[in-house]
C-alpha cells in the first residue's frame, strides 16, 4: 500500500512509524520547515521501543518520503490544526489524487465522522481512527465511520489497522468526545481529587487571602469541558458550585475549619439567586469576588461576582449561609431529629 502521512505533530509521526516498521512505503507531507528534524525524533524513539516489544522480528522497514503532495494514496491519515476549515481545504486538494478504494482516515480528537463527511467529495471512504499517544506504541485506537461509510470499508479499514499491530475499537456509532478520551478524563478527575485531598488540602491553609481591589478574591478557575452543556455554555448547576466553593474559602479565612466543623460548628446554604449576564465556555478562566452584604446572627449574606476573564461580570450568586452549632457533629442528628439541617433552621 501507499501510505499518506498529513502533518508533522507527535501523532503524526507515530503514524508514520507504525506504517514504516510494518514494511509500508510512507510519504509524509508537511510544510513546516522542521518537518524532517520532528519526524526523525518520533522515527527514532519508534524504533528504540517499538521493534524491542517483538520476539519475531517485523518486516522490513518501508521507505519514508517527504512529499510536496500527495498523489496515490491508498491510505491517507490526516492530522492537520482542529478547524474546519482547514480539512475543508485539505479534502480539496488530495481527494482527486487518491486511489479509487482509498481510505480516508482522520485522527481528529475534536469532529465524529458525520461533521467530516459534510466537507468530502467522497464521504463514503472517510473515518477517524482516533489513536492514543504515543501511536508507535500504545495499540489501541477507536475507527468509526459516518452513516454514509459501508461497512465493507469500515472492516477493510480495521484489518488493514491489525496489520500494523493496532487493536481497532470499531464503534457503531458515534460518541461525543470519543469513548476514550471520556474515560482518560475520568481518571484523570479522579487522580486530580486525590492530589487535592492530600497535597493541595495540606498547602491550602498556608496560601495568603487575596484582596485584589475592593472586594476579596474568593476562587480563581478554568472551566472544564465536563461543565459544558449542549449549547456550548457552562451548565447552571456549576454556577452555583462555584459560588459554594468560594463561600468555603471565605468561611475558611474567617476560622470556619475543617477542626471547626469537626468540633460541631458548621453552616449550611438556605438560598441562593444565579443571575447569568454572559455565557462562559470551556477553558475560560474565571475570577470570583465575594461581597459580604450583611451579617445578623446566625445569618450571612453573600453576593459572589463571577467575572470573564477579560474582567467583565458574566454571573452573580446571591447566597444565604446559615451559621449553626452541631452538638451531633457526626451527622446522625439529634435526639432522632434527622437532618440537623431542617433544626438549624427552625432555632434560626
Amino acid at each position: 500500500m501507499k501510505i499518506a502521512i498529513i502533518g508533522g505533530g507527535v501523532i503524526s509521526g507515530g503514524w508514520a512509524a507504525r506504517f514504516l516498521l510494518n514494511g509500508h512505503d510512507v510519504a509524509v507531507y508537511n510544510p513546516s520547515l522542521d518537518a524532517a528534524h520532528k519526524l526523525e525524533e518520533v522515527l527514532g524513539n519508534a524504533r528504540a521501543s517499538l521493534l524491542a516489544l517483538y520476539d519475531r522480528p517485523l518486516p522490513l522497514a518501508g521507505r519514508l518520503f517527504l512529499a510536496g503532495s500527495v498523489t496515490d494514496a491508498d491510505w491517507v491519515q490526516e492530522r492537520p490544526p482542529e478547524r474546519l476549515e482547514i480539512k475543508q481545504a485539505l479534502y480539496a486538494q488530495i481527494e482527486s489524487h487518491l486511489t479509487a478504494h482509498a481510505v480516508l482516515a482522520s485522527s481528529t480528537s475534536g469532529y465524529k465522522p458525520s461533521q467530516l463527511r459534510k466537507l468530502c467529495q467522497r464521504p463514503e471512504r472517510l473515518i477517524v481512527a482516533h489513536p492514543f499517544n504515543p501511536v508507535y506504541l500504545v495499540p489501541r485506537v477507536e475507527s468509526v465511520g459516518s452513516d454514509r461509510t459501508p461497512e465493507p470499508l469500515k472492516r477493510r479499514a480495521a484489518d488493514i489497522l491489525r496489520g500494523i499491530g493496532m487493536h481497532p475499537l470499531v464503534l457503531r456509532g458515534e460518541v461525543e468526545g470519543f469513548i476514550g478520551n471520556r474515560l482518560q478524563e475520568a481518571v484523570w478527575r479522579k487522580a486530580l481529587r486525590m492530589i487535592r485531598d492530600t497535597a493541595i488540602r495540606a498547602q491550602e491553609p498556608q496560601l495568603p487571602f487575596l484582596q485584589d481591589g475592593d472586594l476579596p478574591v474568593t476562587a480563581r478557575w478554568v472551566i472544564p469541558p465536563t461543565w459544558i452543556d449542549a449549547n456550548g455554555h457552562m451548565n447552571e448547576a456549576y454556577y452555583v458550585e462555584v459560588a459554594s466553593n468560594a463561600a468555603d474559602t471565605l468561611t475558611e479565612s474567617r476560622d470556619v475549619t475543617a477542626d471547626c466543623i469537626a468540633g460541631g460548628n458548621s453552616h449550611f446554604t438556605a438560598e441562593t439567586h444565579v443571575r447569568y449576564p454572559a455565557a462562559l465556555h470551556a477553558g475560560d478562566a474565571i475570577t470570583v469576588r465575594t461581597r459580604v452584604l450583611h451579617v445578623t446572627g446566625k445569618k450571612t449574606h453573600l453576593f459572589h461576582h463571577i467575572e470573564e476573564p477579560n474582567g467583565e461580570l458574566a454571573a452573580t450568586v446571591e447566597m444565604l449561609i446559615l451559621h449553626a452549632h452541631l452538638p451531633d457533629p457526626d451527622g446522625t442528628g439529634r435526639d432522632g431529629a434527622g437532618d440537623p439541617r431542617s433544626e438549624t433552621r427552625m432555632r434560626t
